[in-house]
């Protein structure tokens, strides 16, 4: 399996409101290039996957639900997509995995689950982190990942999990 995992904030979608994050689900819109840069990862045989810091939660700018929320919107901007991963807090203790609809295919890992302790994760899900990374491999059983994202703390996760990274620009533009 063959993974492309994508940074939000800044690598796929950016805030119609004109803020530094969205506030609301539906405050995204598609950065100009992205879907056209997925089909091309996809027809290499790439499934795309969502990565993502949500400090806005621990913030108090976002409930839960309503990040959630945020990442079902992407996903449906983004049909190719299927699946988020998240992480809520500065801690990195939490990632929440979730695909489909409703609160029936959603997923949270933390320090009492089995896999987070056997890939030796724990309080890693935060990026510079590579603990979502590394997570997400495991699940699809990757063999090959490339990650892409727009800031240095994506670049140091790709890096300590040991995945090849691609800056947003560039991505867009191969």
């Amino acid at each position: 399996m063959k993974l492309l995992l994508l940074d939000k904030d800044g690598t796929l979608t950016i805030p119609h409101s004109g803020k530094a994050f969205p506030e609301e689900a539906w405050d995204q819109s598609p950065i100009l290039g992205v879907k056209e840069a997925i089909g091309r990862y996809r027809a290499k045989g790439f499934m795309p996957i969502i990565i993502s810091n949500q400090g806005g939660v621990e913030r108090g700018y976002k409930s839960l639900e309503e990040c959630k929320a945020e990442m079902r919107y992407a996903m449906l901007l983004f049909p190719e997509i299927k699946e988020a991963f998240f992480c809520p807090n500065f801690a990195g203790s939490d990632c929440w995995r979730i695909w489909g609809k409703g609160s029936d295919y959603e997923i949270l890992y933390n320090a009492d689950s089995w896999t987070v302790q056997q890939l030796d994760i724990i309080n890693q899900f935060r990026k510079p982190y590579p603990g979502m990374l590394k997570l997400a491999c495991d699940v699809h059983g990757a063999d090959e990942a490339i990650f892409v994202g727009d800031r240095k703390e994506d670049e140091q996760a790709a890096s300590a999990a040991g995945i090849d990274f691609l800056w947003a620009d560039d991505w867009v533009k191969s």
